[in-house]
């Protein structure tokens, strides 16, 4: 952007003014094209300006039949993501849902509801 053309931004007067929502990408763009937030920078939530601290993450190694890598493959293409974040994707919603039915069985076998 060039400085004659952010000197032409209107300037939000409060966090109010911002909308949370767009209609699409092309109306979210055009908005922030002709509106800055720096005067109300100050006023903006701090929560949202700290970045979250990822879990470590520790490799590991797991032998999988070819074919269900290239199912991943193709799957994670269309997703838009690397195969192996849907794999780890996949692994975490499944030991998730492990977890909750032997959850559900410790319950109904301790007599709990």
């Amino acid at each position: 952007m060039n400085l004659k053309k952010a000197e032409k931004l209107k300037e939000l007067k409060s966090v109010d003014e911002n909308p949370k929502k767009f209609k699409s990408d092309q109306e979210e763009v055009e908005f922030w094209d002709s509106h800055s937030f720096a005067s109300i920078a100050d006023e903006m939530p701090v929560s949202n300006l700290i970045p979250r601290k990822r879990k470590r993450m520790r490799p590991v190694s797991i032998r999988l039949p070819e074919d269900t890598i290239k199912d991943a493959m193709e799957i994670s293409m269309s997703e838009n993501i690397d195969y192996t974040a849907l794999l780890r994707q996949i692994v975490i919603e499944g030991i998730t849902v492990v977890k909750k039915k032997r959850e559900t069985v410790n319950h109904i076998q301790n007599g709990e509801k």
